[in-house]
């Protein structure tokens, strides 16, 4: 007998489709599934923890506010010691078990695909929609690909990671909380014309 399938906080959200003014720089936002895995090293172990960790993933963990990517797995350092990793949720688990393993007895390995979720955010006026209500400076000379960051949005925790110059944002946010993000995300693009939750 097969588990089942984990359901979207978003499932009933509405509106969808496009939102707002239709023109040549609208832009799309969508949830992404993601297995979304917390890695704390134990502080006497942290160097131990990130070469497992690195052997595990096969890339170079990224350093305070970075993000670095091999294939369709991600690392992003949110604080001292500790790491979020995500890759395509395929099956409910087993990132977490992949790392649990070679971390035993070095890092704390959190599975919290089911407590939060992602969306991406794309398209040339992405960076004004989340000026409107983040409380960080997203302007390419203080953030840009490859960077990554914990702070709020229209008064919700969230971790951003900025992924291209398009530019393109993931939002990875508590499940609870994501259809008050989104909403005011919506409400943000709108003026800009929008796809919402579509594909």
């Amino acid at each position: 007998m097969s588990a089942p399938e984990i359901r979207s906080p978003l499932a009933t959200f509405h509106p969808r489709g496009p939102v707002g003014a239709a023109t040549e720089t609208s832009l799309s936002l969508t949830e992404v599934r993601l297995a979304i895995v917390q890695v704390q090293a134990r502080q006497d172990f942290a160097g131990e923890a990130a070469t497992a960790l690195e052997a595990a993933l096969g890339l170079v963990l990224p350093g305070a506010g970075r993000f670095t990517r091999h294939g369709e797995l991600s690392a992003v350092s949110i604080a001292p010691r500790t790491w979020l990793v995500t890759a395509p949720l395929v099956q409910d688990g087993a990132l977490h078990d992949r790392l649990a393993v070679p971390l035993a007895g070095l890092a704390a390995v959190t599975d919290q695909s089911h407590g939060k979720t992602a969306l991406k955010l794309s398209g040339p006026m992405s960076r004004s929609v989340l000026d409107k209500g983040c409380r960080i400076d997203l302007h390419p000379r203080a953030f840009g690909k490859g960077h990554a960051a914990v702070t709020t949005i229209d008064h919700v925790g969230v971790l951003i990671a900025q992924t291209d110059d398009v530019p393109t944002y993931y939002l990875i946010v508590p499940s609870t909380l994501v259809q008050s993000l989104l909403s005011f995300l919506v409400a943000s693009a709108a003026e800009f014309g929008c796809s919402v939750l579509e594909g």
